[in-house]
């Protein structure tokens, strides 16, 4: 799933090459005030031979995975893409490591767990929000605000 639907400032060209995903999903919403994909984003996708899916093109994308290899289904197009097998990995070249004294290891003070707080649904702002809801929230999720929705694709504070 690329950031922020595509966004030129969501996916830089240093991450898309580092990564170089073999499948990507645009998610926007189609003609919006954004300009979301931007055309940069795109290209950078292409450039690393990524196959690309766009919800306003493709619909619902369904991604299932069994850990090696993944299909993609779009609700759209109807058809199921063949499966995408990742890369065998490269054999790795040996080298013999310089012995090195092991350091000597702190034990961690214990972290308390903080109490859930799922129930909360009056946030102020999407700071707010994201304390409790680090991703944002869909349209119908009780601390959906449309206010929080500034794109108005129905995801707050994403």
């Amino acid at each position: 799933m690329i950031r922020d639907h595509g966004s030129d400032t969501g996916s830089s060209a240093a991450f898309i090459s580092a990564v170089k995903p073999q499948t990507a999903i645009l998610s926007y919403g189609k003609n919006n005030s954004y300009g979301h994909p931007h055309s940069a984003v795109e290209s950078r996708l292409k450039n690393v031979g990524a196959k690309v899916y766009k919800t306003p093109i493709d619909c619902d994308i369904t991604v299932t995975t069994d850990g090696i290899k993944h299909a993609v289904a779009s609700s759209c197009k109807g058809a199921v893409v063949k499966p995408v097998v990742k890369p065998a990995p490269k054999p790795a070249v040996k080298t013999i490591p310089k012995p090195v004294p092991k350091p000597v290891i702190k034990p961690k003070p214990a972290i308390k767990p903080k109490p859930a707080s799922s129930t909360r649904t009056n946030f102020k702002n999407c700071t707010d929000l994201r304390t409790v809801y680090p991703s944002g929230v869909p349209q119908g999720h009780p601390a959906y605000q449309s206010k929080m929705d500034r794109d108005k694709e129905g995801w707050a504070c994403e």
